[in-house]
């Protein structure tokens, strides 16, 4: 029997590793991490790599290891120039997967690694049995679920069916398969006006594609995705004194600056809009029909056609969508509030045993929740509730 399981090897699963590893709680052979993919970030470096991501928008003290200067000083050691960028020294995204990696492979997250898919989760006695899709089974006193929601992928209604019918020519930019940049034509529409609308636009301008970025509202310019404030005491307290939870749900609705993007992607789109190699409209898209092998796109007003359109749109949350969390949270009768999320302790146990970090733990964190920052901060509380 293992003493944890962690249910995603993504930054959220890979930091509470870390810290669980780190601070003495527990050894990597006694550590099992489940996730979909081959290695630990997979996703991550996939989805990061897709949209040509140079830097991370969130500031050199957020990553995996527990030191917050851990990263700066690593720079430092390997003398890795341009490892950050700006004011709040934003790390190189190369720079900080080299720097994560060489975290995993210290601590040997590799032994604890199990490629698999989870089918069910059981309690048993004062243990919990992880069924995989596979068949397999794993035991563990400890279950964290880190796992989120981007594999949901969020598609514009008008979209769905054309995305089904014609994926070459209608394609989600976080799909599983990469679409074959040789076969897309001249003329791409990128739906969505956030960060990853803003680096798509500019990536396929940089592939020599005339690119036009169609979105619904101006864009929002905002240094992080949520004020600083939401880091610490200055929003924490008052949020944290909130039983409510719908207006804590509110809360992180309002705080969460959704669709934004930081100052200086705004400023390198705009140079390549001045130079007319990128094109932004501000329009809601009705409707859709493939005529000739074109994607006509049509408003209220107005008609546009493209040789390819790439949804930038983002990810749903449906907690209700994850059949395994559905099943456990009626035979454990577990707490959810209104919106279906986990109603846990402030160590983030939902019941004995029973961790959750990440999105379905943004209840108790807070807007940052499903940030590197809300990795830290969740990889924090446990160990120390576990330390105690």
């Amino acid at each position: 029997m293992k003493e944890w399981i962690i249910i995603g090897g993504g930054i959220q699963g890979c930091t509470l590793a870390t810290y669980l590893l780190e601070h003495g709680c527990t050894k990597v052979e006694d550590m099992q991490i489940i996730d979909p993919y081959r290695e630990p970030l997979a996703q991550w470096k996939t989805y990061t790599k897709r949209i040509a991501m140079s830097n991370l928008r969130s500031p050199a003290v957020h990553h995996l290891a527990p030191n917050p200067y851990h990263i700066t000083q690593f720079a430092k050691k390997n003398q890795w120039n341009n490892a950050f960028y700006g004011y709040y020294k934003k790390p190189n995204l190369e720079f900080f997967n080299h720097h994560s990696e060489d975290i995993i492979e210290q601590l040997q997250l590799h032994l604890a690694w199990k490629q698999g898919r989870v089918e069910d989760i059981e309690r048993h006695n004062d243990q919990w049995i992880v069924s995989l899709e596979s068949g397999d089974k794993i035991k563990a006193k400890n279950v964290a679920i880190t796992a989120g929601f981007t594999e949901q992928l969020l598609v514009p209604e008008w979209a769905g069916e054309l995305k089904q019918n014609y994926p070459h020519l209608v394609w989600h930019i976080f799909e599983k398969e990469e679409w074959d940049h040789a076969e897309i034509g001249g003329n791409v529409a990128v739906i969505g006006g956030g960060i990853t609308g803003a680096h798509a636009a500019i990536k396929w301008s940089n592939l020599g594609k005339q690119v036009t970025l169609l979105i619904k509202n101006p864009l929002k310019i905002h240094e992080f995705d949520s004020d600083p404030g939401w880091l610490g005491p200055k929003n924490m307290t008052k949020y944290r004194k909130i039983d409510d939870y719908k207006q804590r749900r509110t809360l992180i609705k309002q705080a969460r600056h959704k669709g934004s993007l930081p100052p200086n992607i705004y400023q390198k789109l705009m140079k390549y809009v001045q130079q007319g190699k990128v094109t932004i409209v501000e329009d809601t898209i009705q409707s859709a029909i493939i005529k000739q092998q074109q994607v006509q796109l049509q408003s209220e007003s107005n008609s546009f056609q493209f040789n390819q359109v790439i949804l930038a749109t983002g990810f749903t949350s449906n907690i209700q969508e994850i059949n395994w969390l559905q099943r456990i949270i009626k035979s454990e009768q577990l707490t959810c509030a209104h919106c279906g999320f986990p109603i846990v302790t402030r160590d983030l146990q939902w019941t004995k045993g029973l961790y959750v970090t990440g999105a379905l733990a943004e209840l108790e964190i807070g807007p940052t929740a499903r940030n590197i920052s809300g990795a830290r901060t969740a990889a924090e509380r446990i160990v120390k509730s576990v330390s105690t």
